[in-house]
């Protein structure tokens, strides 16, 4: 005879139970369904994501090397493009690719299993490596080609990259939802954030700039990983100006907003 406990443990039916790291899981077969997509395999594929900044900073170091013999910080042009440029696309990047996750994956998100931060953190992550591969070989090919020695501080540059890296997540975020409740307001951004390149102190540091001018840029949240990573290579700038936690409450906050009005958004689309 078996227990009683036991025979009523054996005939009840067996409930499944949520399966551990559910959305760890989700995460990852998204992110191998993005790079077995075919928006994955056009435009040169990932090599694209190298030749976008090599081009970009090639091209920068030429017309700027005519006009002057010298860049506003050290000696290289590359160099010092690169530590703007970087940051910059570090933060353009993920902000463009996690706005358009949740369309990328709309018929996934019909499953119960996928969630729409599933389908952002996959593309962020996956978007993420790639930025940080495309730093490392581009920060090794300016070193060993003009054979230079900086002095460079890695928390520093460690630090700008985790902070362009966030901002560009709650700004994708917060745009995913702004995205599909006003379709012209995609069109608005892209117009608007061309020339935000030029005010983030890409081109000249924002320290250098006059005041007030340099006052207002401030203001502009992807300056602050911009100005830390020149800190990062170039000992005489100093993160006085860089307001971290200025950064990180916008981000924060843009996170925050995007992920509750899309969970209602996607709620509200499969219960209609």
């Amino acid at each position: 005879m078996q227990p009683a406990s036991l025979q009523d443990a054996l005939s009840k039916p067996l409930v499944p139970k949520s399966r551990r790291f559910k959305s760890l899981r989700v995460i990852v077969a998204l992110v191998l369904r993005e790079l077995e997509s075919s928006e994955s395999r056009t435009s040169l594929g990932f090599l694209w994501a190298f030749i976008d900044p090599i081009a970009t900073i090639t091209l920068m170091s030429v017309v700027f090397g005519v006009i002057s013999r010298v860049p506003p910080l050290g000696t290289n042009f590359p160099l010092f493009y690169m530590t703007g440029m970087i940051p910059f696309g570090i933060y353009a990047s993920l902000a463009n690719k996690t706005a358009h996750a949740p369309k990328f994956s709309r018929q996934l998100l019909n499953f119960p299993a996928v969630k729409a931060i599933d389908a952002i953190m996959a593309r962020f992550f996956l978007n993420f490596f790639i930025e940080v591969m495309v730093f490392l070989v581009l920060t090794f090919v300016i070193l060993w080609g003009w054979n230079l020695n900086p002095h460079i501080r890695p928390l520093l540059v460690i630090e700008a990259i985790l902070l362009a890296a966030m901002l560009g997540l709650g700004i994708g975020c917060l745009n995913a939802v702004l995205f599909m409740l006003y379709p012209t307001y995609e069109i608005v951004w892209s117009v608007v954030n061309r020339p935000l390149m030029l005010a983030s102190g890409t081109l000249i540091p924002i320290s250098a700039i006059p005041e007030p001018y340099a006052t207002y840029l401030w203001w502009n949240p992807i300056a602050h990983p911009i100005e830390l990573m020149r800190a990062g290579f170039y000992p005489q700038v100093g993160r006085e100006n860089v307001d971290v936690l200025f950064v990180v409450l916008i981000s924060l906050t843009g996170f925050a907003v995007g992920m509750v009005m899309l969970h209602k958004m996607v709620r509200d689309a499969m219960e209609s």
